[in-house]
């Protein structure tokens, strides 16, 4: 059984889409810090197409007037960062990070609502005047708020941050800016823990930042200091990441840190050298730390062999009485393959110029073509104004069937092999439509066996399947659900309304005459507030105009959905029209030639991480 789905059901989809939180329209995320303290990698030499988001860190707190301050080092790089990285990636989305190092008066900035406000007001100016698109709290540089009393203060910062950014968005032509959080691994601290319902309502979404667990300054033994698990504690990733779900954000609000570096213990005993071995203190630097790139310069030039542990899901190797613990390019790819498997929102590098020639940067993303991504990618899409577009391809393609079934179905013999001629209502009944039946066996082999591979959604009916018949003809196949409330009776009622629409044109030229509702189903009438599904026929059409800049954003769209005060353009005749060889105006429709007229078969929208 092939259709397309009803107009009404469109609307429903339309109204569905605005309910669903900014965040579960995201697209997988593949992020970057860049550090303006590290003048040895300027902003030019960030490979941007590898990455989605960048964040440019890290710009202070002046602890006097709680605003935003930059040094004058800094202004240059943070007023060109977001220019300089989208010449090589022009969809690349940047954030700007705040945070402030040791004994920073962040504490102090969250206790009072002035203090809030004129740290709120400063940071949307600020990322507003350098370009940014967003802006990142970074909780790990503040050396840190951690007490129950901060982290109340932190979420009621949150609400008000919230509230700002969209009013700024509100009285400007700007999106919303991207509100972000950067935080340890686990979401419990010493003696209080982060404010979850605050950072759900209010971000966009939480950097995870797992690692650190160890440091050989702090610990006489070796240790995976980013143990993506550990079977003898609840120190490592898996224990942090499920905390943070149990405590009540979702998963794909969480984005998973790769550290790109490694910390050196210093053995008590060479040749005991195994993970918990004993160590004194750090080797090779004051502190142990070491950049990726250096500590594998430093690994060639003393021909050391690295050794991996699946156990905690790390790599280390062994110089002399120095011990070096470290990610590299196959522990990059377990840990990018377990944050796809938890379902999360992306990963974010600790930071892109450690790497080595963008070595482990690119091992991230080397399973991107895991059919894993592909119903990653659908989940993402199907709620969001891109199902309006998908709905009216197939919705077009159903119409334009019968355009050329009317300007020839006896010369079409040879095509339509597997098809007959039927009827879906009772004999005797004149007024119903002549309407198309395929044959299972044809159904089955276009949609490859009615494959998850091509599965385009599920309603109440059941769901939907993109097929192909034998003649290249692209179809969309509704199949009943063993477990749907619906039946045969209700398929039948759908097919007959989508039957009648004998004009691709209709809704328009319905609302265009101003009688929009003779084209609503009757059960979606809402008779106390019938202009709500009027206007929803106007919105409908301003997504699919011809001319791209005449579409509204999905900014703009959710406006209109949730205001019936809010302003809207009059739509023009939309993209998947008719044309007849006369003046519209001048012929009747039985003496007209028509053929279907539309530039381009289908409308894309490019999903951006809000």
């Amino acid at each position: 059984m092939a259709m397309a789905l009803t107009i009404p059901t469109l609307f429903l989809l339309l109204f569905l889409s605005s309910k669903f939180p900014f965040s579960s329209a995201q697209t997988w995320i593949k992020s970057g810090y860049w550090d303006s303290r590290r003048s040895e990698f300027p902003v030019t030499d960030i490979n941007s197409p590898l990455f989605t988001h960048l964040i440019c860190g890290f710009v202070r707190l002046n602890p006097s007037t709680y605003q935003l301050s930059l040094s004058s080092s800094d202004a240059q790089p943070f007023s060109t960062f977001t220019s300089t990285v989208k010449q090589k990636n022009p969809t690349v989305t940047t954030l700007l990070s705040i945070g402030g190092g040791e004994g920073s008066p962040f504490s102090s900035m969250i206790s009072q609502s002035e203090f809030r406000k004129s740290f709120i007001e400063s940071s949307i100016k600020t990322a507003r005047s350098y370009g940014f698109d967003g802006l990142d709290f970074c909780w790990f540089s503040t050396r840190r708020l951690n007490t129950s009393s901060e982290m109340e203060n932190m979420a009621t910062l949150f609400d008000e941050w919230r509230l700002a950014i969209e009013s700024e968005s509100g009285n400007s032509s700007g999106s919303q800016l991207i509100l972000t959080i950067s935080v340890q691994s686990s979401p419990y601290l010493d003696n209080a823990s982060f404010p979850i319902e605050s950072i759900k309502k209010n971000l966009n979404w939480v950097h995870v930042i797992a690692t650190d667990y160890y440091t050989p300054t702090s610990w006489n033994y070796t240790a995976a200091f980013a143990a993506l698990y550990d079977p003898g504690s609840g120190v490592n990733t898996e224990y942090g990441i499920n905390a943070w779900i149990d405590g009540g954000l979702p998963a794909n609000k969480l984005v998973l840190g790769l550290p790109f570096y490694g910390y050196a213990w210093r053995l008590v005993n060479p040749n005991d050298s195994a993970i918990g071995a004993p160590a004194k203190g750090a080797a090779i630097t004051s502190d142990g730390w070491m950049r990726y790139k250096h500590l594998k310069a430093y690994m060639q030039g003393s021909g050391a062999v690295s050794e991996s542990n699946a156990t905690y899901v790390v790599n280390y190797c062994v110089i002399g009485s120095s011990w070096i613990a470290y990610d590299d390019v196959e522990v990059v790819k377990n840990k990018v393959a377990y944050a796809k498997k938890r379902n999360l929102l992306g990963y974010i590098v600790w930071q892109v110029q450690d790497d080595e020639n963008w070595v482990l940067t690119k091992a991230a993303q080397e399973d991107e073509k895991d059919p894993r991504n592909k119903r990653h990618f659908l989940l993402i899409l199907l709620p969001t104004a891109a199902t309006v577009t998908l709905v009216l391809v197939y919705a077009t393609w159903y119409l334009r069937k019968r355009a050329r079934r009317n300007k020839g179905r006896m010369g079409e013999g040879k095509e339509s092999q597997s098809l007959f001629k039927t009827t879906m209502a009772s004999a005797g009944n004149a007024n119903a439509p002549n309407l198309l039946v395929f044959r299972l066996t044809d159904l089955v082999e276009a949609t490859n066996n009615f494959s998850f591979e091509n599965k385009l959604g599920e309603g109440g009916y059941g769901p939907v399947y993109k097929g192909v018949l034998h003649n290249g003809q692209e179809i969309a196949v509704k199949r009943l659900s063993r477990t749907s409330t619906q039946g045969f009776e209700e398929f039948k009622n759908e097919v007959m309304l989508t039957a009648k629409l004998q004009h691709v044109n209709l809704a328009y030229d319905l609302w265009k005459c101003g009688k929009g509702m003779e084209f609503m189903d009757p059960s979606l009438d809402d008779t106390n507030s019938s202009c709500k599904l009027v206007r929803c026929i106007q919105i409908a059409l301003l997504c699919v105009q011809e001319n791209p800049a005449d579409r509204p954003s999905m900014l703009e769209l959710s406006v209109m959905l949730k205001n019936e005060t809010a302003a809207m353009n009059i739509p023009k005749r939309p993209a998947f029209s008719t044309r007849r060889d006369e003046d519209e105006y001048e012929v009747q429709e039985s003496t007209s030639q028509q053929e279907i007229w539309s530039v381009g078969d289908v409308s894309i929208t490019q999903m951006v991480a809000r």
